[in-house]
């Protein structure tokens, strides 16, 4: 028994020589491999422009009851249905609105003025020997795809943004969000316009029909001072109710009209600034080092894997061919 035990434990010991010696015997090609990994590893490092990220951290001031599906879900829970609560309605907007490439457009003058602290910036952009007008859209659709939200906890939003300048990462973390405030409020602003255009319509129509219908009913008081036959009973009687629908009507549409009118002074969103973003630092010396090094190690531990997998096929295929 301690023979049978003396021999499988000196053949593990055989077979893990045998490894390190087959490891051993191929170290010019796995040093070969390994040192290619690392030079394009520090070519990456040291040759391309290293994407700089800034993000600036807002909070959304929204007022009670503001929210656009809240009134669709109250609606929706009468007939037994139920919204998905993890459904972030102004995340999703918001993320429409930062797709969108006329949202970056007013940006470019800014980004672009002579008073930039990048003077090149326009190069780095690759759009200083574009038209005007394939200009702004290359430099939007290069915004757009740089910026990056995300919804963290409670009403806190971080906005990132990944560019190749730090000074422009930075001030487009920043922009975006007075950008978004803009936005929102100008929309905000034109939806209230429109609403307020169609009640004061509806108003105007109201106030036409009750002051027909009270003068019919005014007029017919004056002509008629005994009711006391069914007919003109139930002339009074319908002229009455024909004014006090239209009265209701038009008391509606005024206190509607009157609402829409606070509202509009009060913005449904807004977005402050809890924390600006910094200017990002370029990546150290010792980092990017310490890549390489990472490189030149994990292509070593490749290449080892790579060598005792392909011996252990080798292996198979010739037990296969003896038998």
């Amino acid at each position: 028994m301690e023979n049978s035990n003396q021999g499988s434990a000196s053949s593990r010991e055989i077979d893990l020589l045998e490894i390190v010696t087959l490891v051993w015997n191929r170290r010019a090609w796995m040093f070969i491999s390994a040192g290619v990994l690392a030079v394009t590893c520090a070519m990456v490092q040291f040759l391309l422009a290293p994407k700089y990220r800034a993000t600036a951290i807002f909070v959304l001031r929204e007022e009670k009851n503001a929210s656009p599906l809240e009134a669709w879900g109250a609606l929706a829970e009468q007939f037994g249905y139920r919204l998905h609560e993890e459904v972030d309605p102004l995340l999703s907007m918001v993320e429409r609105v930062l797709g969108s490439e006329d949202f970056f457009r007013p940006m470019m003058p800014m980004v672009l003025s002579s008073g930039h602290p990048d003077s090149s910036l326009s190069r780095l952009l690759q759009v200083d020997t574009l038209p005007d007008g394939d200009k702004v859209e290359v430099f939007t659709a290069k915004m757009a795809r740089s910026v990056r939200l995300k919804h963290e906890k409670d009403d806190a939003y971080t906005l990132t943004v990944r560019t190749k300048i730090p000074h422009l990462s930075q001030f487009l973390a920043d922009a975006v969000v007075d950008g978004l405030n803009s936005y929102f409020a100008a929309r905000q602003k034109r939806e209230e316009i429109r609403k307020l255009e169609f009640l004061e319509t509806e108003l105007r129509k109201n106030r036409i029909e009750l002051d027909s219908i009270s003068g019919d009913f005014r007029h017919f008081l004056e002509f008629n001072k005994d009711f006391s036959s069914p007919l003109l009973n139930f002339q009074y009687l319908r002229l009455k109710r024909e004014e006090s629908i239209s009265t209701e009507k038009y008391l509606v549409t005024m206190k509607a009209y009157q609402s829409v009118k606070i509202s509009a002074s009060q913005p449904r969103y807004f977005f402050e600034i809890f924390s600006h973003a910094k200017l990002p630092k370029p990546p150290s010396i010792f980092r990017r080092l310490s890549w390489i090094g990472m490189a030149f190690g994990g292509g070593l531990f490749t290449g080892a894997i790579v060598v005792i997998l392909l011996e252990w096929l080798v292996r198979i295929r010739r037990r296969g061919g003896e038998a």
